[in-house]
């Protein structure tokens, strides 16, 4: 009779992909928790800071999106996206940070603008896919 191995029946498989998948939840919770990235609308990527209190920015590499890779830094006031390489044509990005109180402004780029929405305490900003920085100050 032959044995059953773990990993897919692979020799030497340690089954991190097959019996053991909460072993990947730790690498999902990155993108998915702190960074907040989801895809709910045609052509649009949404990122949604939530980082702990005592940390002021995560970065993450590498990242890709309808085949355009990109890098990512967030904190809890701001999104940057760098070193975007890849076709971005008909490619948005939507940034959703807390409103910080009554008195604010929001950048894209550093420079002051109104293309913004507010709703539930929170500010959403919409611009097409490239290197930008968006932030609420």
């Amino acid at each position: 009779q032959g044995i059953q191995l773990q990993g897919g029946g692979t020799a030497g498989g340690l089954g991190l992909d097959e019996e053991f998948l909460e072993s990947a939840l730790l690498y999902s919770y990155i993108p998915f928790g702190f960074f907040g990235l989801e895809t709910d609308e045609k052509n649009t990527l949404t990122v949604a800071p939530n980082l702990p209190q005592k940390l002021t920015y995560f970065t993450i590499e590498n990242m890709m999106f309808h085949n355009v890779k990109y890098d990512l830094t967030v904190g809890n006031n701001f999104a940057d996206f760098s070193a975007v390489r890849g076709n971005i044509k008909d490619l948005n990005v939507k940034v959703k940070l807390k409103k910080p109180g009554n008195f604010f402004s929001v950048y894209i780029n550093d420079k002051k603008t109104d293309s913004f929405t507010e709703k539930d305490g929170y500010i959403y900003v919409t611009v097409p896919f490239g290197n930008n920085r968006i932030m609420v100050r």
